[in-house]
């Protein structure tokens, strides 16, 4: 029986690349699949413009961030050896709710922190922190340079 390992990540973030390595050597170890989850939390959120017209130029401009978002997990997945590639999904909504969720089906979540302190991590909030807490089942912590 194969493992099936989680790693969410965020694309927008620059340490991306060197999560998915990180994540590829501890998903090799385990022998295991690695499926990537990239969360979008309310970034193409516009559901306050009313003007139909700005509307569709909203719409128009997110498909394609979508797109793009899509393309860059899709060039990470193919980045890992053929024997390790899961699947690339992107889930809109609340980062950690939304990590939780998809965690439930995997036998291990794997997760990027900077390692923040302080008034840093107080200010921009920690969603490993958050993940960690009430996580399902077991979770990887992948420490990545600040």
């Amino acid at each position: 029986m194969s493992i099936r390992a989680l790693l969410a990540i965020d694309v927008d973030d620059p340490t991306h690349v060197a999560l998915v390595e990180e994540a590829e050597q501890w998903v090799a170890r385990l022998a295991g699949t690695l499926d990537l989850l990239h969360i979008e939390g309310g970034k193409y959120g516009f559901g306050f413009v009313s003007n139909p017209n700005a509307r569709k130029v909203l719409e128009a401009e997110a498909r394609q961030m979508r797109a793009s978002d899509q393309d860059t997990l899709e060039a990470l997945l193919t980045s890992l050896p053929a024997d390790l590639r899961g699947k690339a999904t992107i889930a809109e909504g609340d980062p950690v709710t939304e990590i939780l969720s998809a965690a439930l089906t995997y036998d291990v979540l794997l997760i990027g922190t900077h390692g923040r302190r302080g008034l840093s991590q107080l200010w921009l909030g920690s969603v490993a922190e958050k993940v960690i807490r009430k996580a399902p089942g077991p979770v990887l912590v992948l420490r990545l340079a600040r």
